[in-house]
C-alpha cells in the first residue's frame, strides 16, 4: 500500500478559477528525479503548482528565491540525515523554522513551512501494488496492472501540492495572504522501503 505522512506548520471562491488553466510543464520537468535532484528544478514545478491552487481562489501569484530554497534544503537534508519526520528538527542550530530562516540569513515578517514525505515511485492511494522485482525496482498497479514509474519533477509536484491542499494546515499556508514567495526541496532517501522516498520541505515567506 502507498504510504504517505506530511504535516503543516501554520503562522469566497469567485468565478476566478475558471480561469485558471492547469500549469503546463516542459519537457525539462518530465524527467524522472534522479538520486540527486535538481533543487531549482523541482522549486519551479512545485511554484506553478501552488500558483496554479492560489490562482483558483483569487489569490496573487508568488515568485520564488534562493534563500527560501537554502532555508527549505536545511530541514529536508536534516530530515532525511536523521530520519525524523517533523517540523522540529534534531539539528541543535536549526531546531525550529525561525533557526532554519536565521541560518539562510532570510529577512520575514511572516513565514510557513509544509513538509511532506512520499514515494519515490507513483504508487496510487487505497490501491495495492505488486513488487514484480524489488530489486530493479520494477512494480505493477493492483487494479490496472500497469508498470508504475518512477516520479518526474512534474508529477511529484502535482502529487504533493495535491496532498497539501487536501489539508486544512496546508491549504492555509498555500493560500495565505501574507505569502509573497516560496520555494521547495527534497532529499532523497534510498533506504527507505520500495526503492526510497522523499523528504520534502516548502517554506514561504512574506
Amino acid at each position: 500500500m502507498k504510504t504517505l505522512a506530511l504535516t503543516a506548520l501554520l503562522f469566497a471562491v469567485s468565478n476566478t478559477a475558471l480561469a485558471c488553466t492547469a500549469p503546463k510543464y516542459s519537457t525539462k520537468f518530465t524527467a524522472v528525479i534522479p538520486a540527486k535532484p535538481d533543487q531549482k528544478l523541482f522549486s519551479e514545478a512545485v511554484l506553478m503548482a501552488t500558483n496554479h491552487e492560489r490562482c483558483k481562489v483569487g489569490k496573487r501569484k508568488l515568485s520564488t528565491h534562493a534563500t527560501l530554497r537554502k532555508a527549505a534544503l536545511i530541514h529536508s537534508r536534516n530530515m532525511e540525515k536523521t530520519k525524523v519526520f517533523s517540523h522540529t528538527s534534531r539539528a541543535g542550530n536549526a531546531r525550529t523554522l525561525k533557526d532554519r530562516a536565521k541560518l539562510a540569513n532570510l529577512k520575514w515578517r511572516w513565514i510557513g513551512e509544509n513538509i511532506a514525505l512520499q514515494n519515490r515511485y507513483q504508487f496510487r492511494s487505497g490501491v495495492q501494488f505488486r513488487i514484480v522485482n524489488q530489486a530493479a525496482c520494477e512494480f505493477t498497479d493492483g487494479k490496472t496492472g500497469k508498470a508504475i514509474p518512477a516520479h518526474s519533477y512534474a508529477s511529484l509536484a502535482q502529487s504533493v501540492t495535491a496532498q497539501w491542499m487536501a489539508s486544512k494546515g496546508h491549504r492555509q499556508n498555500i493560500h495565505s495572504r501574507y505569502a509573497g514567495r516560496m520555494a521547495a526541496t527534497l532529499v532523497f532517501d534510498e533506504s527507505a522501503a520500495n526503492c526510497g522516498k522523499f523528504y520534502i520541505t516548502q517554506v514561504f515567506s512574506n
